[in-house]
């Protein structure tokens, strides 16, 4: 069996930490339940006690996966009303472990007895002292813990930190914009951690491709950290926004108009869901886009508060969350802002950027053409993806190779032949080589190309992406050698 805790929850008035205890409980069970293991679960006053079929790795990662867990214990439960019963138990089950090793005991006692929790404390550590390496307080070898819960005894030597926060479900929910990087999942996890659910919006570029490297990431945070909701899961076709914000003459702030685009997306489809809020991996001043006055502008007039759990967070930190959390993408294709690197606006005025995007109208049409499904059926949707856009490992005679980085990084290195091309020169290029070619494009990172090369199929060519560096592999140049 396990004894688990919370802290904040025993914070709540009678009716609210009810509640919250049994969602706990139902949340613990829903975990318990993804990997294959019957439970039941017992409410006492400060602790949920499971009582499981079997123990092992698998039950301690579903526990501590469970928002509103501050710490649980794999444990022994026996029966004692004396504190020689205790002792006794006690002294049989850690005798052997003490030996030779420091040791600490740590009592708590709830109910009437004749003994304080600090008597237990020293009646169990004089029962085990001589067989010991002493006692040590501060930094033991070993620490013991008894809990004796009315004639209830719980015996552990381990405490294994949860995650902490509120039993998800517990707050209202949220959509969170995301995408396959670091940030974003974060920020979604941060929320659930506070009780709100939240169902995922991604707004893909260069399906499927970025979509499927999306999927994965959504597996990872929502496989592990979802028990006891079933998120929705929608998918934006952006393509549209890319090739309209791509006319320079017409948007003149495309860093940001797209980012303002994202928060329109994100605002109807919480309208239509009922969500409360809209959760965003932002952290100020990581790019461009996230500057305090740009965030100002994108989120002025917006009729749904946007949440924003990273804002003051470094890189750094975000990353040791991510890794912590299970949540750190296998492939980095970039970010969205990085379409328009070329062009990027750190202060804009909500006036300028209202004025700029005056005749903006994908968002209904985006929001009314989303596929969107629930978590439990995502290996069905992924599995019926197909003609995906494949990675270029090889380069064909003939081939047309187009190079979607900026100019200085074309002049410093391309691959032999390569013309240079924008997202918005797509389709002249290949009007002008013809559709029975076969397309090789690449880019810094990849999703550039990828789009790109969605675009090219979507003409009635074939194409390929890639990133600088595969490209260089192709020349056979490493990554850090020069043309």
């Amino acid at each position: 069996m396990f004894i688990v805790r919370y802290s904040e929850i025993g914070l709540k008035g009678r009716k609210a930490r009810s509640s919250m205890e049994r969602m706990l409980a139902a949340n613990l069970l829903a975990s318990l339940s993804r990997q294959g293991i019957s439970a039941t679960a017992k409410r006492e006053s400060g602790r949920i006690l499971l009582y499981l079929d079997r123990e092992g790795e698998e039950a301690e990662y579903a526990i501590g996966s469970v928002a509103g867990v501050k710490s649980f214990s794999p444990c022994k439960e026996y029966k004692a009303t004396s504190l020689e019963e205790v002792v006794g138990l006690a002294r049989e089950e850690f005798y052997n472990s003490v030996k030779g090793k420091t040791f600490a005991v740590r009592s708590r006692r709830t109910g009437t007895h004749d003994f304080t929790s600090m008597d237990m404390d020293r009646a169990i550590g004089s029962a085990l002292f001589e067989n010991s390496a002493g006692v040590d307080l501060n930094s033991p070898q070993i620490e013991i813990g008894a809990e004796l819960r009315d004639s209830d005894l719980f015996l552990y030597s381990r405490v294994i930190k949860g995650p902490g926060g509120l039993p998800l479900g517990s707050q209202g929910r949220m959509v969170s914009l995301m995408s396959g990087g670091f940030d974003s999942p974060v920020a979604a996890w941060m929320i659930m951690k506070r009780g709100s659910p939240v169902d995922l919006i991604f707004c893909s570029l260069a399906h499927p491709v970025d979509t499927l490297a999306f999927l994965k990431s959504a597996e990872k945070l929502l496989g592990r950290w979802s028990a006891g909701s079933d998120p929705t899961i929608n998918i934006i076709d952006g393509r549209p926004m890319i090739e309209a914000f791509a006319n320079r003459d017409r948007y003149h702030f495309q860093n940001v108009e797209f980012k303002r685009a994202l928060y329109l997306i994100a605002q109807e489809i919480a309208t239509l869901t009922g969500a409360h809020g809209i959760v965003t991996g932002e952290s100020l001043g990581q790019v461009s886009s996230q500057t305090a006055e740009n965030l100002g502008s994108t989120s002025h007039g917006l009729e749904i508060p946007i949440f924003r759990p990273l804002i003051g967070f470094d890189k750094d930190d975000i990353i040791e969350i991510a890794r912590r959390i299970g949540t750190v993408p296998e492939a980095d294709l970039g970010e969205f802002c990085s379409l328009f690197a070329d062009t990027p606006i750190t202060r804009i005025s909500p006036e300028t950027l209202d004025q700029d995007m005056a005749d903006f109208d994908l968002v209904d049409r985006l929001v009314a053409d989303r596929v969107f499904f629930k978590f439990s059926e995502l290996n069905q949707y992924r599995n019926s993806l197909s003609g995906s856009v494949a990675g270029a490992d090889r380069i064909a005679q003939n081939s047309v190779v187009i190079d979607m980085r900026s100019e200085e990084k074309y002049k410093a290195w391309h691959y032999p032949g390569a013309i240079r091309g924008g997202i918005g020169d797509i389709s002249g290029i290949v009007d002008d080589k013809g559709k029975d070619k076969v397309y090789i494009v690449y880019c810094q990172k990849g999703l550039q190309s990828a789009y790109a090369a969605s675009k090219i199929k979507s003409l009635g060519a074939n194409a390929f992406y890639a990133s600088e560096e595969s490209m260089k592999k192709i020349s056979g140049i490493s990554s850090a050698g020069k043309s």
